[in-house]
């Protein structure tokens, strides 16, 4: 039988990913919902404060229309982003749903290099379908996007969404888009 040789080196994703994650679930003491301070506060820590932006890669915590593409423009940068847009129909704020991790990342295509974003739901579902307003922002700043594999690594009877996307982002962080696509 032959062997698919695109994922061999990407073997042990898997049990590196999980491996980060346990280190990063003493940061928040719990596997429960998370907020948006909390993720912030552990951004902040992990990737840099947003007051040091030379140097930082952490942008911050966002509803999915308030993410401030260009800041992607410049390298590697991470945000974690909810699912919700800020506010609803009404106006009234919104609560929120459920967070996805985006890192940005400078991508070789044949001789140019582009400004790319990754984008992770512990779902495992399509940016498309799950993002509308940030997915045609995306498209409209001529931004390439790329989902990570179509796989959940959330079970649907957990509210864990948070610290799964900021092992994500660790996990990126540490080893890069090549293989952070395969989580």
């Amino acid at each position: 039988m032959p062997v698919d040789i695109s994922t061999v080196p990407y073997e042990n994703v898997d049990t590196q990913f999980n491996n980060i994650y346990k280190k990063i679930l003493p940061l928040f003491g719990h596997e429960g919902i998370t907020t948006s301070s909390e993720l912030q506060r552990i951004g902040s820590r992990l990737f840099g404060s947003r007051l040091h932006s030379d140097c930082n890669r952490w942008l911050g915590v966002y509803a999915q229309n308030c993410l401030p593409l260009q800041h992607f423009q410049s390298g590697r940068r991470y945000a974690i982003v909810n699912t919700d847009n800020k506010r609803d129909s009404s106006g009234n704020l919104n609560k929120g749903t459920h967070w996805i991790a985006v890192a940005s990342f400078k991508s070789k295509i044949e001789t140019k290099v582009d400004n790319s974003v990754m984008i992770f739901d512990s779902f495992g579902r399509p940016t498309k379908k799950l993002l509308k307003h940030l997915y045609k922002s995306l498209k409209n700043d001529n931004i390439i996007f790329k989902d990570t594999e179509y796989d959940a690594e959330q079970k649907w009877i957990t509210e864990n969404c948070g610290q799964l996307c900021m092992t994500w982002l660790k996990f990126f962080d540490l080893y890069g888009p090549e293989k952070a696509k395969w989580i």
